[in-house]
């Protein structure tokens, strides 16, 4: 009997380099935003995935 697999789900990236500023921070965060939901995340996975990246772009601007 052979196993059956699932269909795996599409495996999208996207890429953004932006300057470690402050004023980069939002740009990152609208861009994580944008890019998820337009693959379809609902909107609660995008804010917690933005707001992630917020703190990290915000922690790297400092630095």
């Amino acid at each position: 009997m052979l196993a059956q697999h699932a269909p795996q789900a599409p495996v999208h990236e996207a890429r953004l380099t932006l300057p470690s500023v402050e004023v980069s921070v939002p740009a990152s965060r609208h861009f994580t935003e944008d890019r998820l939901s337009s693959w379809g995340v609902d909107a609660d996975a995008c804010a917690s995935a933005a707001l992630i990246v917020d703190e990290l772009a915000s922690k790297l601007s400092r630095r």
